[in-house]
């Protein structure tokens, strides 16, 4: 049965994520090293319904910045991770009650990316204040993606102030904005100097995911039918893995995706690689262990 076999590669790459956590309760980009807020979350989320639960304390002991997750030695703000951790703490048993992810969702809240005026070489509305990779600068795809799941998951809660549901709808509209004419999105601007950019695989993934609620809009309808037909067009383990986990929250089948993503599982355990093992490791699970992208 392919479920089970699915379910199999899972179970290993869990209990080789397991032997990969640090003291400190989190995970480094590789066995061993540092823990940092990417691999983490991401180690957390794939492991919700694990024997061994994920530490909810690590985020409460995690560094912060004016009350934001800071990333590395050098204690810099990556608002892209910031969102990703502060949606896996969401996940985390109690996590929703707790009062260190509430202060971080409120900081994370009032962060806007800069406004800047028209633009005849790059082609969008600049007017449009989703969130950036650092503190006061222009918005893009992925940190947008990422904190705009982070709002729609504590507006769910009920516990959320109406700042985030003001913040949900503008970065739904960065999102709309960007999205490109032929379907799926850049990791930053559609048209720029007179030029269709690229579309790719894990940001198209990851913008559907966050506009998942909203199936209608002509952007996901088009980024879906995209994604589709490009499933096989970044065939690494991370590629491969984003493509699952996008379309399988929208009902496809990705039994295609999954079996090619076994390859990865041994002998290499996807390159020692923590975030992305963990990546697979959610690609490969099924309806089972629960859908941690709902919205």
């Amino acid at each position: 049965m392919r479920d089970g076999t699915w379910a199999a590669a899972r179970a290993e790459l869990l209990r080789w994520l397991e032997r990969c956590r640090n003291s400190d309760g989190g995970w480094g980009y590789r066995a061993g090293r540092p823990s940092r807020l990417e691999p983490t979350s991401w180690v957390m989320i794939a492991k919700r319904d694990a024997a061994s639960p994920s530490d909810p304390g690590v985020f409460r002991r995690w560094k912060t910045r004016d009350g934001l997750l800071v990333e590395g030695p050098s204690d810099a703000v990556n608002l892209a991770f910031v969102g990703l951790g502060a949606f896996a703490w969401l996940h985390l048993p109690l996590g929703q009650a707790d009062k260190g992810l509430h202060s971080l969702l409120t900081a994370l809240a009032k962060q806007r990316g800069i406004q800047l005026g028209p633009s005849t070489e790059v082609v969008q509305d600049n007017r449009l204040q989703g969130w950036p990779w650092v503190p006061d600068t222009f918005s893009w795809v992925e940190p947008t993606a990422w904190c705009l799941l982070a709002m729609k998951r504590w507006n769910a809660s009920g516990k959320a102030p109406s700042v985030a549901q003001s913040r949900i709808r503008e970065g739904e509209g960065v999102l709309a904005d960007r999205a490109l004419a032929g379907g799926g999105w850049n990791y930053g601007n559609p048209l720029v100097y007179g030029k269709v950019l690229q579309p790719f695989v894990p940001t198209t993934a990851l913008a559907l995911l966050a506009l998942r609620d909203e199936p209608r809009r002509t952007q996901v309808v088009d980024g879906l039918e995209w994604l589709r037909a490009h499933r096989l067009s970044e065939l690494s383990a991370s590629g491969l893995a984003w493509a699952a986990i996008g379309l399988r929250a929208f009902g496809a089948d990705v039994s295609d995706l999954r079996d090619r993503l076994l390859a990865y599982v041994e002998p290499g355990l996807v390159d020692s690689h923590v975030a992305v093992a963990a990546q697979v490791a959610e690609a490969l699970a099924v309806q089972a262990e629960g859908d941690p992208f709902a919205l």
